[in-house]
């Protein structure tokens, strides 16, 4: 039958009489549900009921059951007529009405606990007991919850869920609940942790509890050693705060704020840990000692968004990673690097993230392959879209860099593309043995040393760097905005200078590495010129160009002693071809020893181009032609060569009259 008594009360019918199978003595248990439903069937008989209500009271009643029972529910089953006496029957129906008050008074008793009176109470409540709690400590604080009592007995008395480590709680008695949910989600303050006060315990045993950490909106949680999430958790921060413990600032237990549970494994084990819209507070911890808020080292897709990082080392630090996604977080005053992937990590976004290190700063962004003392490749990085401001700490850290940076550590493939970097010291960087690298549709502001570098380290050297299409804002650097110092192979085109821009910089460019292609770049030269170039067969090119230059004679190298009455030289440029003319007179010939040799206003490249001279006058060698050898090996010289019966050969000072006078036009590949 169907009524509503006492949920967890418990009715115990016991046959005085033997009827049929059933013999006397035979007891039936009843506990009633949370639903206040029941049903069971007794057998005819005289039958004893003991009720005991959650309150711990008991009401004892007689009865007769018989085929002209007609009771449905309990309170008509007491309130039987056949064949109870009168007296009876009124005292059974005040002690249901007793019980029912009882009832009514233990449920309002419950309602009004919190979880730490719950742990305090030594009420006793039936098995499968559910108490909703108005808070923590007190009601409304926040850390309400459902707990309900799972049956275990015999515990530790009064132990709280931070003291247990988990979702538990012990009473009084030392009976066990269990927080209702907990594995759909669990707030730190239903497990105790106060808003602004230290909660450690109370924040790891909800993580240790759930699968889905969910703080409490805008509120400060206060911890003095890091959390340790399991596999397949979400943090969901609703923009709560994790702030380290000033008490603690720059020692070992806060090395890490968050931290997977299997981060000392070599091999991916934990998966799919999420970290979203949660502040991480280092406090006074500003060192670059190795204090990461985010840690997650061999983790399978681990994603950080929407976060935001102040102070410490590392915003966060991926390692050993696969297809990490860290995305639309902001770091700032972070004194290593604001977001970091590496020790062979791979498929790692690094996606519209914004840094700001105010002056200080090793690293705005990196991906990089291992530690110091490690091996290991990282792969196919993207880092786009990202702002970094302000990493300016020494004259040689950067604001992104892709860096190999071990003996035996390499990355192959990353994307750096469509990044603003901002007032660093070097702006993007790829180092070391690094290969496959393209760095794309950048803007730099206000370098202060470089705007774009690749360069070597111990691990080795770059190879196929294709930068294209950056540019370079009022830099304050003094040296050059790119510069290719290592490697081989590198494409660097389409870049450029913003107009109008007055440079302190020598050259537009430096290379020094081996067979690149530098063409169609749109920089504005420096004070020196378009590029300083030390390399071995590289081509280069720039777009059309037009200016004057200073030509001067000289004996195999050496210029004394040449003074000119008429001294002009001018060039134009289209794409890797510089048309040269010259007008030289001379009204003293130099001293020196040697062929004779001009000078040019950009360097060539190999194979040597032979141009004719136009006109000469008062040059006493034996008629014939004269030739202008601009060969890569004279650096940015040509040589003069006269006809020869057998070919060619050196114009010497014996060859020179005074007042000599040449006209050349010519062309050649430069450097």
């Amino acid at each position: 039958s169907v009524g509503e008594i006492d949920v967890g009360g418990v009715i115990t019918f016991t046959h005085l009489t033997t009827t049929g199978e059933t013999i006397a003595s035979t007891q039936t248990e009843l506990i009633i549900p949370p639903d206040g439903a029941y049903s069971i069937d007794v057998e005819y008989g005289q039958i004893r009921i003991d009720y005991t209500t959650r309150n711990t009271e008991r009401f004892v009643a007689n009865v007769i059951v018989n085929s002209a029972s007609t009771a449905t529910s309990l309170p008509e089953l007491l309130s039987a007529t056949t064949p109870v006496a009168k007296p009876i029957i009124i005292q059974m129906q005040g002690l249901v009405a007793d019980a029912t008050a009882a009832a009514t008074t233990a449920e309002a008793f419950a309602d009004q606990l919190t979880t730490t009176e719950l742990i305090a109470s030594s009420a006793t409540f039936s098995p499968n007991t559910n108490v909703t709690t108005k808070g923590y400590t007190t009601s409304g604080d926040g850390g309400a919850g459902s707990w309900v009592q799972n049956g275990v007995t015999g515990q530790t008395v009064s132990q709280s869920p931070a003291q247990l480590g988990n979702a538990l709680l012990n009473d009084a008695l030392g009976n066990q609940w269990a927080l209702v949910g907990s594995g759909s989600g669990c707030d730190p303050l239903a497990f105790g942790a106060i808003s602004g006060v230290e909660s450690t315990l109370s924040i790891q045993a909800a993580a240790n509890s759930t699968k889905m950490l969910s703080f409490s909106p805008d509120a400060i949680y206060v911890i003095n050693r890091g959390i340790i999430v399991k596999s397949g958790t979400l943090v969901s921060g609703n923009n709560s705060t994790l702030k380290a413990d000033a008490a603690y600032a720059n020692t070992l237990p806060l090395k890490y704020m968050i931290y997977n549970e299997n981060h000392a494994s070599e091999t991916i084990i934990d998966k799919d840990i999420t970290v979203e819209n949660l502040n991480f507070d280092y406090d006074t911890i500003t060192s670059g000692d190795g204090y990461h808020a985010l840690y997650l080292r061999s983790v399978l897709r681990p994603i950080c968004t929407l976060s935001t990082f102040n102070n410490g080392s590392n915003g966060t630090a991926f390692l050993k990673c696969s297809a990490g996604i860290v995305s639309h977080n902001k770091a700032f005053n972070v004194r290593n690097c604001g977001f970091d992937m590496w020790d062979s990590s791979s498929d790692g976004q690094m996606i519209s993230n914004y840094v700001d290190s105010n002056g200080s700063g090793n690293q705005g962004i990196q991906y990089t392959a291992d530690g110091t003392a490690g091996i290991g490749t990282s792969s196919r990085a993207l880092i786009a879209f990202n702002t970094v401001n302000g990493v300016a700490a020494d004259p040689g850290v950067s604001g992104i860099i892709i860096n190999s940076l071990a003996i035996g550590s390499a990355v192959v493939a990353a994307d750096i593309i469509y990044n603003v970097v901002s007032d660093c010291q070097i702006s993007i960087v790829a180092n070391g043995l690094v290969s496959d690298v393209l760095i794309e549709s950048n803007k730099v502001y206000r370098s202060l040393n470089t705007s774009y570098l690749v360069n070597t380290n111990t691990s080795g050297s770059p190879s196929q760097v294709r930068m294209l299409n950056n540019g370079v804002f009022d830099p304050v650097l003094t040296s050059e905005p790119i510069k290719v110092k290592a490697g081989t192979g590198h494409l660097v085109t389409g870049n450029y200078t913003n107009s109008g821009l007055t440079p302190a910089y020598n050259f537009a460019m430096l290379l020094e590495s081996d067979n690149c292609v530098v063409k169609d770049n749109a920089f504005v030269d420096g004070t020196a010129g378009y590029i300083n170039n030390t390399s071995t067969g590289s081509s280069i090119g720039k777009p059309f160009e037009t200016g004057t230059y200073t030509p001067v004679f000289d004996f195999g190298g050496d210029e004394t002693g040449f003074a000119y009455s008429v001294q002009n030289g001018y060039y134009s440029i289209t794409n890797d071809t510089c048309t040269v003319e010259v007008n030289l007179t001379i009204s003293s010939k130099g001293t020196g020893t040697g062929a004779l040799g001009v000078s040019l206003p950009f360097r060539p490249i190999n194979p040597a181009f032979a141009g004719s001279v136009g006109t000469v006058a008062n040059f006493q060698a034996t008629s014939g032609a004269i030739y202008v050898n601009a060969g890569f090996s004279l650096g940015a010289r040509g040589q003069i060569l006269k006809e020869t019966a057998n070919g060619n050969g050196n114009v010497l000072a014996a060859d020179i009259g005074t007042n000599m006078s040449i006209s050349m036009s010519f062309s050649y590949r430069i450097i």
